[in-house]
């Protein structure tokens, strides 16, 4: 309801704000419990929208006739210094996996030391390692998409980078007119209701070819397809009209 949903922010309202707190019952909750509980439970927050959504249209809140398209670039938290090209990725995941290692034979041998300290850093190292192999994971993905760009593309020569903090993210134009980390975020809304019945987050720098994926998404919630589907001219490709059209969809 307060629109509050970066976990760090949570955090500190439950430990600040009274409705909160009452809401928390006693019952400490930091910044990693609420981030892990939502990538742990994903499937389940997603279902329950679903539900919300189906007993919306059930009392015929939300009709679902006409729906309206549109994305935004959201700035992610990695830096332009964190991409690396595959060599250097690989270095680094090496260095990593060798910290990892260190730190389990400094625990056997020490173990006067703090648990908690030690739990802590091999969690941070680990965590490290993970980011960096699913880093080299998106390589092959983005050669792909490379080597089929034109060959006077100026990016086409140049050797596909990956952030180490955000391996899903790429650098895309924004709202104001510089080239930033991000993601676009596509959301689709029910006209007359203003309800939300479709979100996507990808990592494609163009919002063409985005409505097929949330109309598949709004049939998969809802049960159908919108009669008609709003659109920037922007997000719409000949490829697009025609799929649309073949749906019984008016793009």
């Amino acid at each position: 309801m307060d629109g509050v949903g970066n976990g760090r922010e949570l955090d500190r309202w439950c430990r600040e704000h009274d409705a909160y707190r009452w809401l928390c019952g006693g019952v400490p909750v930091n910044d990693h419990t609420l981030n892990d509980f939502r990538v742990g439970h994903a499937a389940a927050l997603d279902d329950l929208f679903t539900k919300v959504l189906a007993m919306r249209m059930h009392r015929d809140v939300v009709p679902v006739k006409r729906i309206r398209q549109d994305g935004t670039r959201v700035r992610a938290s990695a830096g332009q210094g964190s991409f690396r090209r595959k060599g250097r990725r690989e270095e680094f995941l090496a260095k990593a996996q060798a910290h990892v290692e260190a730190l389990k034979q400094q625990s056997e041998e020490a173990p006067q030391l703090s648990a908690v300290r030690h739990a802590g850093q091999e969690r941070a190292a680990r965590e490290r390692v993970e980011r960096l192999e699913a880093a080299l994971a998106e390589f092959p993905g983005m050669e792909a998409v490379k080597a089929k760009q034109r060959a006077d593309k100026p990016s086409q020569q140049r050797e596909p980078r990956v952030s180490m903090t955000d391996s899903d993210a790429r650098t895309m134009k924004m709202s104001n007119g510089g080239f930033d980390p991000a993601y676009n975020v596509q959301i689709a809304v029910d006209t007359e209701s203003r309800a939300i019945v479709a979100i996507d987050v990808t990592n494609h720098g163009c919002d063409s070819g985005e409505d097929a994926p949330l109309r598949a998404q709004v049939k998969q919630r809802t049960g159908r397809l919108p009669d008609e589907h709003l659109l920037d001219g922007g997000d719409l490709s000949l490829k697009g009209i025609e799929q649309a059209s073949t749906e019984g969809v008016a793009p």
